[in-house]
């Protein structure tokens, strides 16, 4: 016995045990007969007291196996494991071991063709399983593990079984499958595939002795389709060199697989064919394809005709960020130190039965530091990767069935508008020294696939202002300014648990980043609310202007407080606007109708200077302490008026303080920096306390204004504004 098993304690040595045992079944293509299969996961599931039933719908000699582990709560939607059974052929003297012998070495590696496509993982669900069970586990939903034929050979299997009412019973809400391994120290995740489609094309043309030169000969037409489909394969290659963002499932692969035709070297030929193997992106138009090989087959000249061998529909992808089963993988992943690397499969794997029914799945194979030999010769899986691999679903099925539907099943606008608002969080519009250039281009994007115009304003060259554009059918109206800003405030990134500027969302739905709140979210809400808007074939009576400004977070100059004493903005003939509020807590919106005066100022705090050991007179120091008392005997007692009532207070902070040359040195100035927000009723008796405690400070007080807004009267809200009307008539019907 392999010193690898000898050191295996008593369920990792049956787990190894189960897994030779299903490898020795040669269940290999062509003809299978499964009965031995059948017959091993039958004995297998009154091992792990499982229910087993066996489905033969399509043919008696192409059964599907499902068991159950039944949940808590029946009435939840189900999860469901999916195998195949079937395996692809053997050159049997190319192999070192056995194939279906399912040895093993000295190193653990177990040899036997499907060790990696895909009986190991499988073996891998039910193993996990029985650990969760001798540990009194049961899952709040239902678990069904499948096991179905003819997945290597294209034949109806899972793709039947989901039509049936044996299916439509089982309530899945969303399904596992296989990956591939990984040579590295990750975990692949396929998230989607790309569609199959495999077709011979069959040249008809005059035939004779080939020492004429003959008009419309097959290998004439033969070549114009060689070029127009290389033209089309290198076409694709040029995206991903042009793009290195791109990945090899961001086009679509085009390879000519095989050639057919002829009877003697002196005969030109009636007939010649192509075979071609297309894996089409998820980002190609399917249509506008077909129409491109149908247009070339007609260029090539008469008779020419497709055979398809193979046709799959372009199915949706599986939409990770509003997938709560999703964020249960990461959150086991995360767990285990395990990175999910996101793909999309350019092969065909059962789980896209699933996803063109709607329901979301993964494609995975828990199998790191892994050659992928999946179809080659000498197949094998390591031993301490097969159990690593289990107890990754150990830890991950309890996860996924407590899993609560807390998101609503997104539709595609919503989905749309979770994709873009996450897309504008990724962007790093922080401060200091902001480049807005991202934020223009995804806004510039927006406005393409919306339908909007588009315009940039530049107070500065590298401080813009974006507008976005829905024309009314009245445009002399005054218009609607719907404004946010781009730009966020600095983070401290060790004190987040998400980063900052990576948008993910948790399985309640929230979504983690700087500007979240503040105010990216406002912005991709006007967006989105006109994208529905003019999908429904609405327009607005009096124009609406989308404006995304810079520097808000810095007082507005260079951004919207300039914005407005340009020409530009007054060509815009705004008679409204909207801006951002503040989230609720509760069920109450807060709607701001005034704003206070922001004046933001250092206060300069001079005096003697000397040595550190002295008691010096008229001292910075003695200022500062004056200066803070007498702002913060203030800010108490605002505090208390808004503990006792609704009024209007103003709110002072000190939020920077500078000075100071060494630690024995009396400094001869010291600064305050303080943020207050001043009640425009209040403000010139505010400014009048602030000078009056300057000079009670001592000598050498004084003021630097940073920011100084003017005093602005509040908006009349009531019945005289009609834009106010129809606002609050809206906010009641909510």
């Amino acid at each position: 016995m392999s010193a690898i098993l000898q050191s295996l304690g008593v369920l990792d040595k049956k787990a190894v045990e189960k897994l030779r045992e299903y490898l020795q079944i040669p269940s290999v293509h062509p003809n299978v007969n499964y009965e031995s299969c059948i017959k091993f996961l039958e004995e297998y599931a009154r091992d792990l007291g499982l229910t087993v039933q066996v489905y033969r719908n399509v043919q008696v000699t192409k059964p599907v196996a499902i068991f159950k582990w039944e949940g808590k709560e029946v009435g939840l939607q189900s999860i469901l494991l999916n195998g195949h059974m079937d395996v692809v052929p053997v050159y049997e003297e190319k192999w070192t071991r056995l194939p279906f012998g399912a040895e093993i070495d000295d190193a653990g590696n177990i040899y036997g063709r499907g060790a990696q496509d895909m009986k190991t993982v499988s073996i891998m669900y039910l193993e996990a399983i029985r650990r969760l069970k001798l540990n009194g586990v049961q899952p709040k939903r239902t678990i069904y593990v499948s096991f179905v034929p003819d997945e290597e050979h294209g034949e109806p299997g899972l793709e039947s079984f989901v039509t049936t009412e044996a299916f439509r019973q089982m309530n899945v809400g969303f399904g596992l499958d296989e990956g591939d391994p990984s040579p590295g120290d990750h975990y692949v995740a396929y998230y989607g595939e790309k569609a199959c489609w495999q077709f011979t094309i069959h040249c008809p043309g005059q035939t004779g002795h080939a020492s004429r030169i003959l008009k419309d000969t097959a290998a004439e037409k033969v070549r114009l389709l060689i070029d127009r489909f290389s033209d089309y394969r290198r076409s694709e290659e040029k995206k991903l060199e042009d793009n290195p963002k791109l990945k090899h499932w961001d086009v679509t692969s085009v390879n000519l697989t095989q050639l057919g035709g002829g009877v003697q070297p002196n005969v030109v030929p009636e007939e010649l064919t192509l075979t071609y193997d297309v894996r089409i992106s998820p980002n190609t138009n399917v249509a506008d394809f077909e129409a491109k090989i149908n247009r070339w087959c007609k260029e090539a000249g008469e008779r020419v005709w497709l055979e398809y061998h193979s046709k799959e529909p372009q199915r949706s992808v599986t939409r990770l960020e509003t997938c709560p089963y999703w964020f249960a993988l990461k959150k086991v992943a995360n767990k285990r130190n395990v990175k999910l690397q996101e793909e999309v499969c350019v092969g065909a794997t059962d789980i896209r039965f699933l996803r063109g029914m709607g329901i979301p799945g993964v494609g995975l194979s828990p199998l790191r530091h892994t050659k992928p030999l999946a179809h080659d010769h000498d197949e094998c899986i390591n031993v301490r990767q097969f159990l690593e691999g289990i107890q990754f679903y150990y830890d991950l099925f309890p996860e996924l069935a407590i899993i609560v539907e807390m998101l609503p099943t997104l539709n595609d606008s919503d989905a749309l508008a979770v994709e873009n608002f996450r897309e504008y969080l990724r962007i790093p519009s922080v401060h200091p020294n902001i480049n807005y250039d991202k934020c223009v281009s995804f806004l510039e994007r927006q406005a393409k696939s919306i339908g909007l115009d588009f315009a940039v304003h530049r107070i500065t060259p590298e401080k813009p202002m974006v507008i976005l554009t829905w024309p009314g059918h009245e445009p002399a109206l005054p218009t609607i300014l719907l404004n946010s800003h781009m730009d966020v405030v600095p983070v401290f990134e060790d004190k987040w648990t998400h980063g900052p500027f990576a948008a993910e969302m948790d399985e309640k739905g929230d979504i983690y980043a700087r500007g979240a709140q503040d105010t990216k979210c406002g912005g991709i809400q006007y967006l989105e609310a006109i994208r529905r808007l003019k999908a429904g074939g609405a327009q607005p009576k009096r124009t609406v202007h989308v404006s995304f400004a810079a520097e808000e977070e810095i007082g507005g100059l260079q951004g919207m407080k300039d914005f407005v004493k340009m020409d530009e903005f007054r060509k815009l003939n705004v008679g409204f606007a909207i801006d951002e509020g503040i989230g609720a807590v509760g069920d109450t919106l807060k709607v701001f109708y005034g704003e206070k005066k922001n004046w933001k100022f250092n206060v300069h705090c001079t005096g003697d200077t000397g040595h550190g050991a002295g008691l010096l007179e008229n001292t910075a120091g003695e200022k500062v302490q004056a200066i803070v008392d007498r702002f913060y005997t203030f800010r108490e007692q605002q505090e208390q008026i808004q503990e006792k009532t609704k009024a209007a207070v103003t709110s002072v902070n000190l939020t920077v303080i500078q000075g100071g040359v060494q630690h024995n040195v009396i400094p001869s100035e010291f600064v305050l920096t303080f943020d207050t927000r001043v009640p425009f009723e209040q403000s010139q008796e505010f400014e009048a306390k602030v000078m009056r405690w300057c000079k009670e400070a001592g000598d050498g007080v004084w003021i630097e204004d940073l920011i100084k807004d003017q005093v602005i009267p509040n908006t009349v809200l009531g019945d005289t504004n009609a834009f106010w009307t129809a606002f609050k008539s809206t906010l009641n019907q909510l």
